[in-house]
């Protein structure tokens, strides 16, 4: 159903790796996750899963990764969550990176002259919490993207690397658990990722609508690295 999501998973204590965040597949190499998702861990605490549907089972597509790389963007601020980016690199298996299919994909990065426009709905997706508590099956909702002007009167530091979407009356949102995920949207038949799950005040409550790392802001840091690192 959104077979760019990625299941990023964290060494607990016991040795059982756990459900953390989620990614956004770039290319059978790379994946793009949330830098606060890997705040104090190092790359052999992560596993990423792509073609996971339910994290209780193994799907027929599932693929699980150790990572050759975990880069977080150098000036994530922590306190205000300002560049909030990573970029993972899987550790080839027998040779190869994420193979592909029909469940699972990689999700066009935009171009630099991709524009945010306000009332168009995106697609969110993740493993995050629900009122139900935490999900074993992978859950999505279509989310508008606000103005920079109305997130700006919400969130007081919100800054250019940032983009809201959501509902100002609530109800719909991402959650715990859903850092670092997908925001996709949809133009002319093609899918991009124009932003990752960066933090929200509450989870779908009125006028707290989810921020998102502005991929645009990023490109030329994400070009940069992947060919730094290929």
């Amino acid at each position: 159903m959104y077979p760019w999501q990625v299941g990023v998973h964290k060494l607990e204590a016991g040795g059982v790796f756990s459900h953390w965040c989620g990614g956004t597949i770039l290319s059978e190499h790379w994946i793009l996750s949330a830098a606060h998702c890997f705040e104090d861990l190092t790359k052999g605490h992560i596993l990423v899963r792509t073609g996971d549907h339910d994290t209780k089972k193994q799907d027929v597509f599932e693929q699980e990764f150790e990572l050759e790389h975990m880069i977080p963007h150098p000036r994530y601020d922590s306190d205000n969550f300002d560049y909030d980016l990573a970029l993972l690199k899987v550790k080839r298996k027998n040779g190869s990176g994420i193979k592909f299919s029909d469940e699972v994909q990689a999700a066009c990065l935009p171009d630099d002259s991709m524009r945010y426009v306000p009332g168009v709905k995106c697609h969110i997706s993740g493993w995050g919490k629900t009122e139900f508590g935490y999900q074993n099956l992978l859950k999505s909702a279509s989310v508008p993207i606000i103005s920079d002007v109305t997130c700006q009167r919400l969130y007081k530091t919100l800054t250019p690397n940032m983009v809201c979407a959501g509902y100002l009356e609530g109800g719909i949102d991402s959650c715990a658990g859903d850092s670092g995920g997908p925001l996709v949207c949809e133009v002319d038949r093609k899918y991009y990722v124009m932003g990752a799950t960066s933090f929200g005040a509450g989870c779908a409550e009125p006028n707290a609508p989810g921020v998102y790392a502005r991929v645009t802001a990023f490109l030329p840091w994400i070009r940069n690295t992947m060919q730094r690192f290929a």
